[in-house]
């Protein structure tokens, strides 16, 4: 049901998914301010903002509503663009640039300005909506907090942007006559133009009507903040220059450059937790912004050249965050569909490996290592080329640059990090060779070091930290003669290729049943009477306790071996 289909009080239990006994209890029997949160959060200029989080259950229900009244916005005609999809503040400052002028106007109060009696009357008067008076109560009540919008639910800035249609059509109409470009994102105004005529005695005509239709719609201009620009200056717009291109401000770069070379040799405490996530959303803010403008290049360099790009530095915070300063031994796969294998065994066999598996105090279990796939974190299709590609820039002397302290030591995670391949017949088996091949090209010559008997798996150090190792999956009983290549060179020295995955560690006896009534098929298109390696590893890690033992008994060297590799 849409909020455009609800009628009578009676549908909005139906509306919102619930029962009506859950619903007439959240509306009536728990007081409506009880279940906001106020926290505040830091303004540019160091003062805090207040916001009014309201809880899951309310959230729940606001953003239904949100969802739907989104619908209602024309995004072709609203000039608008603060909580729009497709918009953002980079769209707005787009519309201002190479502009002779730019006039900056801020409303006061902007959420509380939307009291209790605009919400209602405009559900009630919206010729899409029409509520009766008991449901249009109710919704407003759903929405409001102390007589107005809470800044902080999600049902704020829609309602908002709807209700303010009227005064950003009849602003635009002003602008036009003045020969001004007009957006607003949330409660900033933002006026421009390269008009010849528009002067200081224009400025003030314009800004006199249109503190005159500001405030016949209910708002106040917060004249504190009333600026005007041109473009021999700086001139800014929602954060962003805008003199010739939209851009960062060049202090924001230079200050958030300075956090990512003091986060990497922080103590890994909640601090730098809390310092990462900032981090990675200025890191992400700057590239995104380079980006949709069109300037951004793999190549370009940071304002101050310093050789790097933004793209690098943000790659390299990431690369460090996901590899170099992981809080638990990491385990990397080639396939995404791996570690539901390796979890399923660790549950079956939890008293036999404390190092990776434990219970919690509540039943659970607790992995106390952390399963990656290699194909999310380089955004390919998986498998051997990628796990490399991590592998490579682990040892490069890009890191040499950043990532060593004062006495020249790397800082890394105490956690190793362990690769885990497949073996498969266009490489050498064993993972000494596959680092060692002449066309990976990964390692200089003696920087690889073989630890353990291929018979049940190769490990590989990497260097001498013991930051990472490569494995491939244990030889297993029973492969056929497409899974064994055998080769015998001119000496008569004869060796062994192997080509199998990690669903061949069951046994053929197993791979050949059903499950669920389906049965298994790993390659391509499959039936209706079949199910993938994704629906298998499901199948697998979901059924674990009605498998039988032996299955698992290939499993079970892997994660032997892993854990001789965990301090």
């Amino acid at each position: 049901m849409k909020l455009t289909e609800v009628k009578y009080l009676s549908d909005l239990p139906i509306y919102f998914r619930m029962s009506k006994k859950k619903f007439n209890f959240l509306l009536y029997c728990v007081h409506i301010e009880s279940n906001y949160d106020e926290r505040s959060i830091p303004k540019k200029n160091g003062d805090k903002r207040i916001i009014d989080v309201p809880n899951k259950y309310l959230h729940y229900m606001q953003s239904i509503i949100a969802k739907d009244l989104n619908e209602l916005i024309n995004k072709k005609d609203i000039y608008a663009h603060g909580f729009i999809k497709g918009k953002s503040i980079f769209s707005n400052a787009r519309k201002h640039v190479h502009k002779k002028v730019i006039i900056n106007i801020d409303l006061e109060n902007f959420f509380g300005s939307f009291n209790f009696g605009r919400i209602l009357g405009f559900l009630k008067k919206n010729k899409f909506l029409l509520f009766d008076d008991k449901t249009a109560v109710v919704l407003t009540r759903l929405m409001c907090y102390k007589n107005s919008l809470p800044q902080g639910a999600p049902s704020s800035p829609i309602m908002s942007n709807l209700i303010c249609n009227k005064l950003d059509f009849d602003i635009h109409n002003l602008s036009k006559r003045f020969h001004l470009t007009f957006t607003r994102y949330a409660d900033d105004m933002t006026f421009s133009t390269n008009w010849s005529k528009f002067d200081n005695d224009m400025y003030k005509i314009f800004l006199e009507e249109l503190k005159q239709i500001i405030h016949d719609a209910g708002f106040k201009l917060n004249d504190k903040k009333t600026r005007i620009s041109f473009s021999h200056s700086r001139q800014e717009v929602t954060g962003l220059i805008t003199n010739s291109k939209v851009n960062v401000n060049r202090n924001f770069y230079k200050v958030t450059r300075a956090m990512v070379n003091k986060y990497y040799f922080m103590k890994n405490d909640e601090n730098k937790i809390k310092m990462g996530k900032i981090i990675q959303g200025r890191l992400s803010f700057i590239v995104d912004i380079y980006k949709k403008s069109n300037q951004y290049k793999s190549q370009s360099k940071s304002p101050n050249n310093s050789g790097e790009s933004r793209e690098e530095l943000l790659k390299r915070f990431n690369f460090y965050n996901r590899f170099l300063n992981n809080s638990k031994p990491v385990i990397f796969t080639e396939g995404k569909t791996d570690k539901f294998y390796l979890i399923a065994t660790l549950k079956k066999f939890y008293k036999e490996f404390p190092k990776l598996i434990s219970v919690a105090e509540d039943g659970f279990f607790k992995l106390n290592v952390e399963f990656k796939s290699a194909s999310k974190y380089i955004l390919n299709s998986g498998g051997f080329g990628e796990l490399n590609s991590i592998i490579q820039k682990l040892n490069r002397s890009y890191f040499d640059k950043y990532l060593k302290d004062k006495n020249n030591n790397f800082v890394f995670s105490e956690f190793p990090i362990i690769f885990l391949y497949d073996r498969e017949n266009n490489i050498k088996s064993n993972a000494l060779s596959i680092l060692e091949n002449k066309k990976t090209n990964l390692f200089k010559k003696g920087e690889v070091k073989n630890l353990f008997d291929d018979s049940i798996g190769n490990y590989v150090e990497v260097d001498s930290q013991k930051l990472s190792y490569a494995m491939t999956l244990p030889l297993v009983d029973g492969l056929d003669d497409t899974q064994i290549i055998k080769s015998e060179d001119k000496k008569g020295k004869v060796t062994y290729k192997y080509n199998y995955e990690i669903e061949d560690l069951f046994s053929k006896e197993f791979l050949s049943s059903s499950f669920n009534g389906k049965k298994f098929n790993r390659n391509g298109d499959i039936g209706e009477d079949e199910i993938n390696k994704n629906g298998f590893s499901l199948y697998i890690y979901n059924n674990w306790q009605n498998i039988p033992d032996k299955e698992f008994d290939n499993f079970k060297k892997l994660l032997e071996n892993i854990s001789k590799l965990i301090k």
